[in-house]
């Protein structure tokens, strides 16, 4: 039953940035945002309601789960459904999968002694940077119009707004162990309802709610993320979480792009630069590498890990 719920979450979260990006056509970005956290919100409470779980934390720790959801969903969304006006669903997918680089990063701010640093992981930091730097970079250089700088920027400060959304919840998890998850989920998922009815209020100073209701196609895409690809997700990660753990669980990190990828083809027919795919080549095994735990590392030899990392690379370069 796990590998069924990865393989959905992987599914549902691949095809998430092919739902923004029909969802953005008709709609405004913040406002598309706050409809998926929204509805999501209203999913996850019938649901909660159907089966008598509590929907609430401790006033203590409110504040917190409120700034997690802040990090964790209503400032990445309003970020990321921007940013996707100009980035390409693909190259979103392969930049936001770089959540556990700057998580890595981070932990060593906001949770002290949590992260061990291993040569695995330096090297994992390194080809990661490289591999934005390639996809960054080149962008400087094109004299368009378009903000794709901008955009690509934007959807990395995404990444970076969920790997601190991500560190706080799992500093509330660590430290609070009675923490009730259906709450602590909710309040979260509350807390984003809240940001981006405001940021929607002040920045585009309007609700379409009537232009999503005539659009099947805009609706659908509002279906599919809110309950899809936020609520049903969020619910069979968490189960997967308890008996899988954090590694092999994280491992949707690597195949979310790979799905959006097939679907970013076969839906819009966008294929990825050659420095988009050498950089994303790089983040991929940057990421692999930061997650390699320990006594995997010991048991195998440096070289080895090195070679057999790098081997994909040499053979793009092949003639």
């Amino acid at each position: 039953m796990n590998l069924l719920y990865f393989s959905l979450i992987s599914v549902f979260w691949g095809g998430s940035y092919i739902a923004i990006k029909i969802l953005i056509s008709d709609l405004p970005v913040v406002f598309s945002a706050f409809m998926r956290v929204s509805f999501a919100g209203l999913f996850l409470f019938v649901f909660f309601l159907l089966l008598n779980k509590n929907m609430s934390v401790h006033k203590e720790l409110r504040w917190k789960s409120w700034l997690a959801g802040i990090f964790l969903q209503g400032l990445p969304f309003a970020i990321l459904f921007w940013a996707q006006k100009v980035v390409s669903p693909s190259l979103s997918a392969i930049l936001v999968a770089t959540v556990p680089l700057w998580a890595f990063i981070l932990s060593f701010y906001f949770l002290k002694n949590d992260e061990e640093v291993t040569l695995a992981k330096v090297l994992g930091l390194i080809l990661c940077f490289l591999g934005v730097l390639l996809i960054f970079l080149p962008t400087l250089q094109m004299n368009s119009s378009d903000g794709l700088i901008w955009g690509v920027g934007a959807v990395v400060i995404a990444a970076f707004s969920y790997a601190v959304g991500v560190l706080i919840t799992r500093s509330i998890l660590k430290s609070h162990n009675k923490v009730d998850f259906f709450g602590n989920l909710f309040q979260q998922q509350l807390a984003s309802i809240v940001f981006l009815f405001f940021v929607t209020l002040f920045f585009e100073r309007g609700f379409p709610i009537t232009t999503l209701l005539l659009s099947k196609k805009a609706l659908a895409a509002v279906i599919y993320l809110s309950f899809f690809s936020t609520a049903l997700a969020w619910l069979m990660f968490f189960k997967i979480l308890q008996t899988w753990g954090s590694v092999k669980t994280s491992a949707s990190t690597y195949v979310c792009p790979i799905i959006t990828l097939i679907l970013d083809y076969v839906i819009f027919n966008h294929i990825l630069s050659l420095n988009e795919w050498v950089g994303s080549v790089g983040i991929l095994m940057g990421i692999l590498l930061i997650q390699v735990p320990k006594e995997y590392f010991k048991t195998i030899k440096i070289q080895k890990i090195i070679v057999h990392t790098l081997k994909p690379v040499f053979r793009i370069f092949q003639f």
